[in-house]
C-alpha cells in the first residue's frame, strides 16, 4: 500500500526502551563507630541507672547531727550488688557485643595486634561470662522464683528475636538464578552483587559495616528481590529498636524497684517517667544510628526503581499490555 494514509506512525524504537534512573548523590556524612557510639548509649544508660539509685537508696546526710546522721549520700547496705551486677551487664551486651565483633574482625593485622586482639576478646568473654554466672547463683540463693523471672524472661525474648533475624536473613544467600526467572547477564551479575552483600550484611548484624548496597539493574525480578530484602532489612531494624530500648529502660527503671526491701520507699510515678523517657531517648538514638541519611536514601532509590511507572498513550503505541 502507498504510504498517504492519514495514520499515526508508531514511534522509533529508542522511544520505546527504558530509560535508567538516574538518582541524586548526597553528601557523604561522617558515620561514627559502633564501639564509640556503643559505649555512648551505654554510658547514657549508666547515669539514668544511677540517678534511679539515688531515687530509691537517697540519705539525709545534710540533716544536723541532733537528728540521726548519715555519712554517705547512699544507703550502700541496702544496695544487691548482684542485681547491679546484672543490670550493668545486660545494659552493656550491645556494647560488649560490639567489642568482640571488633576484635574477631580477619584480616592482615601484625602479630603484637592480633595477640592483644585475642587476649581482648578472651578477657571481655571471661569476666562478663563469670560476672554474670556469680551474680545470677546468688540471686538464686536470696530470691524466689517469681521475682528471677520477673527480672531475667525479657533478655531471652531478644535472643529468640536474634535467632530468628539470623534465620530469616540466611535465607537470603540462598537464592538462585531460577528464583528470579530468566535473566540476563547483567541480571546475573547484579545478582551475584545482591547475594555476596547480604552474606556479609548475615555475618555482621550491627554496625554501619552491615549498610547494604543498591545497584541499578532494569529486571523487575531483581527489582522486587531487593525490595523484599530491604523491606525485611528495614522491619528487623526497627524491631531492633523497639526491642533494645524497651529492654533498656526495663532494667534501668523497673528492675531496681522490683529488688527492693520491703522497708525500702521510692516513688512510684518517678519510675514510670523514668521507664518513658529512657524508652523515648533510647528509641531516638538508635534510630539515628540504624537509619542514617546513606541508609534512608538507599530505601529512596530502590522505590524509585520498584514504583518509576510512565502513562503509555495507546495512540502512539498498538502493543499496549493490559494489566489488570
Amino acid at each position: 500500500r502507498s504510504g498517504s494514509g492519514t495514520g499515526l506512525s508508531s514511534p522509533p524504537l529508542a522511544a520505546q526502551t527504558v530509560v535508567p534512573l538516574r538518582h541524586c548523590k548526597i553528601p557523604e556524612l561522617p558515620v561514627e563507630r559502633s564501639v564509640l557510639f556503643e559505649l555512648q548509649l551505654f554510658f547514657c544508660h549508666l547515669v539514668a541507672l544511677f540517678v534511679h539509685y539515688i531515687n530509691i537508696y537517697k540519705t539525709v546526710w545534710w540533716y544536723p547531727p541532733s537528728h540521726p546522721p548519715s555519712h554517705t549520700s547512699l544507703n550502700f547496705h541496702l544496695i544487691d550488688f548482684n542485681v547491679l551486677t546484672v543490670t550493668t551487664i545486660v545494659l552493656a551486651r550491645r556494647l560488649i557485643g560490639a567489642v568482640v565483633k571488633e576484635a574477631s574482625q580477619s584480616g592482615k593485622v601484625s602479630l603484637p595486634r592480633s595477640i592483644f586482639l585475642v587476649v581482648t576478646r578472651f578477657a571481655v568473654l571471661t569476666g562478663t561470662g563469670w560476672s554474670l554466672c556469680r551474680s545470677i547463683i546468688h540471686l538464686f540463693r536470696t530470691y524466689s522464683f517469681l521475682n528471677l523471672l520477673f527480672g531475667m524472661y525479657i533478655p531471652f525474648l531478644q535472643l529468640n528475636c536474634d535467632f530468628r533475624k539470623a534465620g530469616l536473613f540466611a535465607q537470603v544467600t540462598n537464592i538462585g538464578p531460577r528464583d528470579t526467572g530468566e535473566v540476563t547477564a547483567r541480571g546475573r551479575d547484579y545478582l551475584t552483587v545482591l547475594k555476596e552483600t547480604w552474606k556479609q550484611h548475615t555475618r555482621q548484624m550491627y554496625g554501619m559495616e552491615a549498610m547494604p548496597s543498591h545497584a541499578c539493574c532494569l529486571s523487575p525480578d531483581l527489582i522486587r528481590n531487593e525490595v523484599e530484602f530491604l523491606k525485611m532489612d528495614f522491619n528487623w531494624r526497627m524491631k531492633e529498636v523497639l526491642v533494645s530500648s524497651m529492654l533498656s529502660a526495663y532494667y534501668v527503671a523497673f528492675v531496681p524497684v522490683w529488688f527492693v526491701k520491703n522497708t525500702q520507699y521510692y516513688d512510684k510515678r518517678w519510675s514510670c517517667e523514668l521507664f518513658l523517657l529512657v524508652s523515648i531517648s533510647t528509641s531516638v538514638i538508635l534510630m539515628q544510628y540504624l537509619l542514617p541519611a546513606r541508609y534512608c536514601d538507599l530505601l529512596h532509590k530502590a522505590a524509585a526503581h520498584l514504583g518509576c511507572w510512565q502513562k503509555v498513550d495507546p495512540a502512539l503505541c498498538s502493543n499496549v499490555l493490559q494489566h489488570q
